[in-house]
């Protein structure tokens, strides 16, 4: 701890120098100065938290410097040592909160006890402030890590058993519990032709923010996390208490997808299961997936996934069924030739409104979703394309808009249900796949897309053809680089924790334990003394 003792008579310097035990108060160095600007040039370029001046000096008197102080260096412990007893410099000494006011002469005793109780103070001060700036950082800190804690639990390949999700919290220092409960959401927005299209993901961040803060505002919902998890998807996890029901939540997303019409003019579909236990929170998401894939929706609707039920009805269309058999056979020319026939007979017998076109593409591409999904084939993968969104848009304008785009989501979806018969070329380009990227973040989806299969299907699959998990071959894969690594002895643990995949240093020498039987260290340490040994 540093002093700074600010007096223009050199004598009372001196003496204050000499007359204390400033090392048996815990300080290190005594600073001096004669006058204001010199305490400011030190206290400029020195840490000093605790001062002791005079009042009466050439060039501005120890209450400025007080006042400057306050403004500058705030945790600044300051006592007055003045011959004045003057009873306004008191009072100012005491609105500016000096710590002390100590009357000339210097009794060398007396002096010592109050700077004792000041260094006390500095201490305290101290304290506060170091607590102060770790509370930021915590709170600062807080939202990333729920972010990767989320991102572990739902999203990643490696992902972990529900029995696991609470000490993968617990390592990032959050509290969640098994008893807990959170609504869980997926938005999906459709960017093309609205003021998102073209948005830079911080530009995208900082609206959706905006947009969540101003709704949240004295709602009692809180935010666990909110990230973007596709190109146009992102997750959203709220906590609240069960006082809010289920129709109120719905009225809320509800005026998520008002708010971001007005602000950004683009469509929003969300998806929520409501209320779910903490420990079934990736089987829950598992499922908000599947009815994202599976469902077809009109624009900007809220739909709770444990009240869905398919808009396919077989009665109002009476040829679905034929049609449904010839897509299974794969008769795509002549499923389209009766489509056609279909559409111009009913065009013959009245005007086809642009309604009508809707209702039977949402009801053909329904009975689409629904053979594709049967095959396991993730349908909302194979739709991606500005070609499909083009002929998407003009379908409702005409029969031969509506034709050809039946010919293209039949043809592609016939052409893929036909790859998927070739299970084991599927999971050897999953299993080459995480060979080479496993020390990256995948997850599901990434493996989906390479296959054009659902996540479920494939993750079954793998199992069934390897004996293991995707999990746990990608914790193989990286656990056995990680042993290389360390067998080497040119990485530290912490390093070969990076260089595999993981930022959860604590989980990483968890799973590595339980795959060897020893810490990442004692396992680098057991090669050290070997070549120890070696003559």
């Amino acid at each position: 701890m540093n002093i700074l003792l600010v007096d223009d008579n050199t004598y009372i310097l001196q003496g204050l120098q000499a007359g204390i035990d400033y090392t048996g108060l815990g300080i290190t160095s005594v600073f001096t100065a004669r006058n204001i600007d010199g305490a400011k040039a030190l206290m400029k370029t020195e840490n000093i938290p605790l001062v002791l001046t005079d009042i009466e000096m050439p060039g501005g008197t120890g209450l400025t410097l007080l006042e400057w102080i306050n403004e500058n260096y705030p945790d600044t412990v300051t006592i007055f040592c003045t011959s004045f007893a003057d009873f306004d410099y008191a009072q100012k000494a005491v609105s500016l909160h000096s710590f002390g006011y100590y009357l000339k002469p210097v009794r060398y005793t007396e002096l010592q006890e109050l700077l004792l109780k000041a260094t006390d103070e500095v201490k305290k001060r101290q304290a506060a402030k170091e607590q102060k700036q770790y509370s930021a950082y915590w709170l600062d800190n807080l939202s990333v890590q729920k972010i990767h804690f989320w991102e572990d639990a739902l999203l990643h390949v490696d992902s972990y058993d529900e029995d696991e999700l609470e000490v993968l919290a617990q390592s990032r220092h959050l509290s969640y519990t098994s008893d807990q409960k959170f609504t869980l959401s997926l938005l999906k927005f459709e960017k093309e032709q609205s003021r998102m299209e073209g948005f830079s993901g911080k530009l995208e961040r900082f609206i959706m923010h905006n947009v969540m803060d101003e709704l949240l505002y004295d709602t009692g919902i809180q935010i666990e996390t909110m990230m973007k998890c596709g190109k146009d998807r992102w997750l959203l996890i709220l906590f609240h208490a069960p006082e809010l029901t289920d129709n109120g939540i719905h009225d809320f997303f509800v005026q998520i997808i008002n708010k971001i019409d007005q602000v950004l003019r683009c469509p929003v579909n969300i998806y929520y299961a409501y209320m779910i236990e903490f420990s079934s929170i990736r089987s829950r998401y598992l499922d908000i997936e599947k009815v994202y894939q599976d469902a077809v929706y009109n624009r900007s609707e809220v739909i709770n996934i444990d009240s869905w039920q398919s808009s396919l009805d077989p009665s109002s269309l009476t040829q679905l069924p034929y049609w449904e058999a010839l897509f299974r056979q794969k008769e795509i020319r002549r499923l389209l030739e009766e489509i056609k026939k279909y559409l111009e007979n009913q065009a013959d017998k009245h005007p086809l409104s642009r309604h009508k076109l809707r209702e039977i593409r949402i009801t053909t591409m329904q009975m689409i979703y629904t053979v594709l999904w049967e095959r396991q084939v993730d349908a909302g993968r194979l739709f991606q394309e500005p070609e499909y969104d083009r002929l998407l848009e003009n379908s409702q304008f005409s029969i031969d808009h509506m034709i050809s785009y039946m010919d293209y989501v039949f043809s592609r979806a016939a052409e893929h249900v036909e790859d998927t018969n070739k299970t084991e070329t599927a999971v050897k380009i999953v299993k080459n796949y995480i060979d080479e990227h496993f020390q990256e973040p995948i997850t599901l989806e990434d493996l989906g897309k390479l296959v054009y299969l659902s996540s479920g299907y494939l993750a079954k699959s793998f199992k069934k053809a390897t004996g293991t998990s995707l999990g746990n071959y990608m914790i193989d894969c990286r656990i056995n680089y990680a042993k290389t690594l360390l067998m080497s002895g040119d990485y530290s643990v912490s390093q070969a924790a990076s260089m595999v995949g993981y930022d959860n240093f604590t989980y990483f020498s968890r799973i590595f334990k339980s795959k060897t039987g020893m810490s990442p260290k004692d396992y680098k340490n057991s090669f050290s003394s070997q070549c120890t040994k070696e003559p």
